[in-house]
């Protein structure tokens, strides 16, 4: 019994080692076979990189054949435009030297123009009529505000205010263009005068109505040019409605005398008869303080 338990335990063991030793090959060969596959994926693969090498190579220098071919190209036409900038160069330069001389004359001609001399008005109230020597008296005072309207701030000192109001008084005749005269006697006015003066209304002669809304601004910067400068310097708020109207009155009123009651007193019963249309339209729409103003007026 112990022979045959010893036989069987031998038996069994010889099967294992058998066993083992056939798995062992087996799992050689899968090795093996494993390694070979490997090595054949890398193979591929640095193959597949040295086609990659080769196509990038073979781009490049079709790239690089293809610069040079559009460098030779621009080259050859930069040399036929500069051959033809050659050839019609002679034939330009007599006609752009002409042209330019022209266009140097005219500026030339341009410069040398003397400006227009303003000659003022001695009484614009008997050369115009009243009426509009008013009008042409609040042109100018709303030229003069509006012009140093631009040049005052909150922070310029008195002095500087003073320069301002000066330079916008002096300025302020050579603002009125496009000017034309609108409704009838006694109520003429000068409209227009709008924005600031371009070159064409600089160059062209200026319409009769300019010219006497001009003269007539004149005569009122000279004899009251200083003293109305001298009154814009001093007030606090230019760009107030209130100011503008004491302004305007200051000038128009109180130093010209063509306007308000003197405007009026010309007028006649013309002047009377408008003033009480002004006092009765008031009148009507209720506004009783400025009809009561207007009919003051009219009875003065």
């Amino acid at each position: 019994m112990n022979a045959q338990r010893l036989f069987l335990l031998l038996l069994v063991l010889c099967l294992a080692l058998s066993s083992t030793v056939v798995e062992g090959k087996k799992s050689k060969k899968a090795s093996k076979k494993a390694a070979k596959a490997e090595a054949a994926k890398a193979e591929e693969a640095a193959a597949d990189v040295e086609k990659e090498d080769a196509a990038t190579d073979d781009a490049a220098e079709a790239d690089k054949d293809a610069a040079d071919a559009d460098a030779d190209a621009d080259a050859d036409a930069d040399a036929d435009a500069d051959a033809d900038a050659d050839a019609g160069s002679g034939d330009g330069e007599g006609e752009g030297e002409g042209e330019g001389k022209d266009a140097a004359a005219e500026e030339e001609a341009e410069e040398e123009a003397p400006a227009r001399v303003v000659v003022p008005l001695e009484n614009p109230g008997k050369v115009l009529g009243m009426d509009l020597a008013c009008s042409a008296c609040q042109l100018t005072a709303e030229k003069i505000i509006l012009t140093a309207g631009t040049l005052i701030t909150k922070n310029t000192t008195s002095e500087d205010k003073t320069k301002a109001a000066l330079n916008a008084t002096a300025k302020a005749c050579s603002l009125l263009v496009d000017v034309s005269v609108i409704g009838a006697y006694p109520g003429r006015q000068f409209d227009g005068a709008f924005g600031t003066p371009d070159k064409k209304s600089k160059k062209r002669e200026p319409t009769n109505a300019e010219k006497d809304a001009q003269e007539a601004c004149a005569h009122y910067v000279k004899e009251h040019g200083e003293e109305m400068a001298a009154a814009v310097a001093g007030a606090k708020k230019l760009h107030d409605k209130k100011t503008n109207k004491q302004l305007h009155d200051k000038l128009c009123v109180s130093m010209a005398k063509v306007c308000g009651a003197h405007l009026a007193a010309a007028s006649g019963a013309a002047g009377s008869s408008l003033c009480l249309v002004k006092a009765l339209r008031d009148g009507v729409n209720r506004r009783w303080a400025k009809s009561l103003k207007h009919a003051e007026r009219c009875l003065k």
